[in-house]
């Protein structure tokens, strides 16, 4: 039995360490049996050590009945004195994509609601059985090693930490100590449908087609071998990459050559992924592509994932391409976005006039603007990151570059990089570092 306070949580959460002295935990809880274990479990775990837990429900609003189900949640938490807050996804609801569209919208509204409640680490309760439905599932589509590493036991999110510590338990046994602790559990009937693949590779699984413990213990290796090609990876950059706060990177030529082809695609891939403003990498026969491009000793450029890869003799420069770049935005006082998935833009104030913020290339820079440090350092960039990079035009001309206004210093910065109040920060979708793969105990 996995009984709570069970030295087996203990460890599995260690594994999963650093935590704060009193940790505050988050875990989302659906009311399957799954998820109602961990929150007992986690609880317990949290009180030991002077923190707490709030659970957290998803109302998806896709099916009759989440809201009560939500509701019987809070009861549930209520009668162990758990607190408990209830996210709600709103709007229109997709008619097809429905569950990769479901969960990217329940990461989104915890990893914001932890952000405003300032607390780092969520919990999952995903299983090993759901461990082993995501191997097959990757088996299956013939995925490569990272497909096949199945879910990490830690993943970052913006604002948070997603700990999956059951990963190596079963479900079964979380309902048996469900079952010992008198407490009930909802079956989601989405689970039973049978038009959905995991549905169906569950079936299998239960009917001795396949051998979960197998599927558990070979996404395990490949967890594993995916851990230490994210470390080799980590260690590559580290040394041959050189990132720049403006939005572009240099890749030592050389040593990218010369490595073994699984961190030569990673590293590239990774750089691709953060300057172009995604999370996912390109596909490894696309990277495979642009690697063999390096072989050769004339220069060349390519372009994946949005990006420009410009290969010279000494260095790979990866920026951003100018094709399907954000239109202008008309600038107005007091504004916050995200440019292009990857930029940061605050407006405090603009001066009068009609200012937009739009990309670089060939735009003239209005007189006043060519005097300062700003455009000085600008010209000093090559030609093809100054074509996506963004800036600040007016009525006489280019005004300003404020992604390169950390070169400014003192009353120079005053005098040509802050006029308009505008700041910019270099804030991609992923980084080129996060957490490594983690494989569960």
């Amino acid at each position: 039995m996995f009984a709570n306070s069970n030295p087996s949580f203990d460890a599995a959460m260690a594994a999963l360490a650093p935590y704060e002295a009193r940790p505050h935990l988050a875990v989302a809880v659906s009311g399957g049996s799954d998820s109602m274990a961990l929150a007992i479990l986690a609880d317990d775990w949290a009180k030991a050590r002077g923190g707490q837990v709030t659970a957290i429900t998803v109302d998806h609003g896709l099916r009759p009945g989440s809201a009560l189900e939500a509701v019987q949640v809070k009861k549930w938490m209520r009668a162990r004195d758990i607190k408990h807050d209830i996210l709600r996804w709103t709007g229109p609801k997709p008619v097809t994509g429905c569950q990769r569209l479901a969960r990217d919208a329940r990461y989104a509204l915890i990893d914001s609601w932890c952000q405003r409640r300032h607390i780092l680490h969520v919990l999952l309760g995903h299983t090993a059985d759901d461990q082993a439905e995501t191997y097959l599932m990757r088996l299956q589509r013939h995925s490569r090693l990272d497909g096949l590493a199945s879910m990490s036991a830690v993943r970052e999110l913006h604002h948070c930490r997603v700990l999956r510590p059951l990963l190596g338990v079963s479900r079964e046994a979380l309902r048996t100590m469900l079952r010992a602790n008198g407490q009930s559990w909802i079956d989601d009937p989405g689970n039973a449908d049978p038009r959905f693949e995991r549905t169906q590779l569950r079936r299998l699984i239960a009917g001795g087609s396949f051998s979960a413990s197998a599927m558990v213990a070979d996404a395990k290796v490949c967890g594993h071998k995916r851990s230490i090609a994210d470390r080799d990876a980590d260690k590559f950059l580290a040394h041959h990459a050189r990132l720049h706060p403006a939005g572009f990177i240099h890749l030592d030529r050389g040593p990218l050559v010369n490595c073994d082809w699984e961190t030569a695609t990673r590293a590239v891939g990774r750089a691709i992924a953060t300057i172009g403003g995604r999370w996912h990498l390109p596909s490894f026969q696309s990277l495979g592509r642009v690697l063999d491009s390096l072989q050769n000793a004339s220069p060349t450029s390519k372009t994946l994932g949005g990006c420009r890869v410009i290969i010279a003799a000494e260095e790979v420069t990866i920026c951003r391409e100018r094709r399907n770049l954000p239109y202008e935005i008309v600038l107005e006082n007091d504004m916050t976005f995200i440019w292009d998935h990857r930029i940061a833009v605050s407006v405090g104030s603009v001066p009068d006039g009609q200012w937009q913020l739009r990309a670089g290339g060939t735009q003239p820079w209005s007189d006043e603007a060519r005097q300062g440090a700003v455009y000085r350092f600008w010209r000093k960039l090559p030609t093809s990151v100054r074509d996506s990079m963004p800036v600040v035009s007016g009525p006489s001309g280019v005004f300003s570059a404020p992604l390169l206004a950390f070169n400014c210093t003192g009353s120079e910065k005053f005098a040509d990089c802050d006029i308009s109040r505008v700041q910019m920060v270099f804030c991609p979708r992923r980084p080129l570092s996060i957490a490594r793969f983690s494989v569960a105990n």
